[in-house]
C-alpha cells in the first residue's frame, strides 16, 4: 500500500525559487512531481527526504544486477543525494519557509537542491520498477497496445530505450515517458540528474546509465546492461504509472520537447 505524505513547503519552495522563465518551467515541474512519488516524511515542520526501504533484497535482482551494486547504488548513492538534499534544506531552512523570500538567494541554491532532489526522485522512481526474474511479466493489456501504437511494438521500443540510452554522454538516464496533451509515449534522455518532467513528460519507466549503475558487472559494456535490465522490469508498476494519468492532470503548459524536435 503506498502513501502520500504531505509535501506543501517543499512544492512551494519550487514554484517560488525561479528566477527566469527556464527555471519557472523546471521548478513547476519539480512541484508537480509531488504528487506522484513519495519522496519526503511529514515527521518535522518542515518535510525532508527519506532513502526508501526496498520490496526486496539487495540481491534479488541477480544475475541481472548484482546485490553488490544494488546495495552500493542504494544504500551509499541515493542516500548520498538524500543527505545533501537535507543538508542544504536545513542550512537554509529560514530562507525557504519565510513569506518574503529572497529570489536571489534561492536562486543560489537552485543547483544544489535540484541536483540532489532530481537523484532522489529519478531513484525512487527506479527502484520501483524492478521486479524478481522469476516474476517477470510482459507487458499485456493497455500499456502493451499503448506502447505498440507509439513504437510499432515493445521490442522496438526497447531496442530505442538501448540506443539511446548508450548514446547517453557521461552520466544521465533513459526514459519512457508518456505526454499528456497529447496521448503519446516518447523516449528521453536526461543528463545527470535532471527529472524527466523537466522536458514535459510523465515518467513511465526510467533506467539510470550513470556507471554507478551498472560498472561493478558490465564494466563498460553500457549496451549489455542496457539489455539485460530488461528482464527485471515490473511492467505492472509501469502500466499503474500509464493509467494514474487522469485527462484532469492535463495543462496548457505546451508541448513536450519531443514535440517540439519532430515539428
Amino acid at each position: 500500500h503506498r502513501t502520500h505524505a504531505p509535501r506543501i513547503e517543499l512544492a512551494r519552495y519550487c514554484k517560488i525559487m525561479a528566477t527566469t522563465s527556464m527555471m519557472r518551467r523546471a521548478a513547476a515541474s519539480a512541484a508537480k512531481s509531488f504528487t506522484s512519488i513519495r519522496p519526503f516524511s511529514s515527521t518535522t515542520d518542515f518535510n525532508r527526504a527519506e532513502l526508501p526501504t526496498l520490496s526486496y533484497e539487495y540481491d534479488a535482482l541477480e544475475p541481472v544486477i548484482t546485490g553488490e551494486i544494488m546495495e552500493l547504488h542504494h544504500a551509499k548513492h541515493h542516500q548520498a543525494y538524500v543527505n545533501n538534499f537535507n543538508k542544504a534544506a536545513d542550512e537554509h531552512r529560514e530562507e525557504i519557509q519565510k513569506e518574503d523570500k529572497s529570489l536571489q538567494t534561492l536562486a543560489q541554491l537552485n543547483d544544489v537542491m535540484l541536483f540532489n532532489l532530481g537523484g532522489h526522485i529519478n531513484h525512487q522512481l527506479f527502484w520501483e520498477t524492478f521486479i524478481r526474474p522469476a516474476d517477470f511479466q510482459p507487458p499485456k493489456g493497455m500499456l502493451k497496445a499503448s506502447i505498440e501504437e507509439n513504437f510499432g511494438s515493445v521490442d522496438d521500443m526497447v531496442r530505442e530505450m538501448i540506443q539511446k540510452g548508450t548514446g547517453v554522454q557521461g552520466s544521465g538516464w533513459v526514459w519512457l515517458g508518456y505526454h499528456l496533451p497529447s496521448d503519446k509515449m516518447y523516449i528521453h534522455t536526461t543528463p545527470n540528474q535532471e527529472t524527466l518532467e523537466r522536458s514535459g513528460l510523465k515518467p513511465l519507466l526510467g533506467i539510470d546509465v550513470w556507471e554507478h549503475a551498472y560498472y561493478l558487472q558490465y564494466k563498460n559494456r553500457r549496451p549489455e546492461y542496457l539489455k539485460e535490465i530488461w528482464k527485471v522490469v515490473d511492467w505492472g508498476v509501469v502500466a499503474e504509472r500509464h493509467a494514474s494519468f487522469k485527462p484532469e492532470d492535463v495543462t496548457s503548459e505546451g508541448t513536450s520537447e519531443e514535440e517540439k524536435e519532430a515539428k
